[in-house]
């Protein structure tokens, strides 16, 4: 429901016509920042994307990024001593970490313009990512020797972004938003959180 839901945010901002065609078209490049949590999980991830696209006219356009995470300490919960039940126990350290490896998104773009320097911006489309996984325990006398053992899940998902895009200069915007990615977290959790970025037109 949310993805459908989504969906339809996205395409409000694209115009309902082609009318009055624009030769605002061109390439253009930049770089973002990204926080983003499992909504249904605890992991948190922070990300570095560079992005390529092409803008048909001023409403329509195209774009492609690749991400990489950019946090990878993890988290960390130290053994203890507990009372249970009248008998001590030692449970041991245990590490956890759920790293960003890559994630790249092919994503269609509709610009609908508010001000002269003003854009509301929406994003749809698919992404693929992968991630590292890596789970640590140390050793206890309860609980024997320690354990290491990780994992790389990947796949592919929905991607969608709805924003505002702030021209500084001619060609130098400043980006925002919050991005949705369905399915893409380590236990095919979504992911959501805010971006942030730059973006140059040639």
């Amino acid at each position: 429901m949310r993805t459908f839901t989504f969906l339809l945010a996205a395409a409000a901002v694209i115009p309902c016509a082609y009318a009055e065609g624009s030769d605002e078209s061109g390439w253009y490049a930049g770089l973002s920042y990204e926080r983003l949590q499992e909504t249904d999980g605890q992991n948190e991830y922070q990300a570095l994307g560079l992005t390529g696209g092409y803008d048909f006219n001023r409403y329509f356009g195209a774009e492609v990024t690749a991400a990489t995470g950019i946090d990878g300490d993890g988290t960390f919960s130290p053994g203890g001593t507990y009372d249970v039940n009248g008998n001590t126990v030692t449970l041991p350290a245990f590490r956890t970490s759920a790293d960003l490896t890559h994630r790249i998104d092919l994503m269609g773009v509709g610009h609908l313009p508010v001000t002269d320097r003003i854009r509301l911006v929406g994003k749809a489309g698919v992404s693929h990512y992968k991630y590292d996984v890596m789970r640590e325990t140390g050793s206890s006398p309860d609980f024997g020797d320690g354990s290491r053992n990780s994992s790389s899940p990947s796949g592919y998902g929905f991607a969608g972004s709805l924003g505002a895009e702030v021209s500084l200069t001619e060609s130098t915007s400043l980006t925002g938003g919050y991005n949705y990615y369905a399915e893409q977290g380590t236990m095919d959790d979504d992911v959501e959180g805010f971006q942030i970025g730059l973006k140059h037109r040639f």
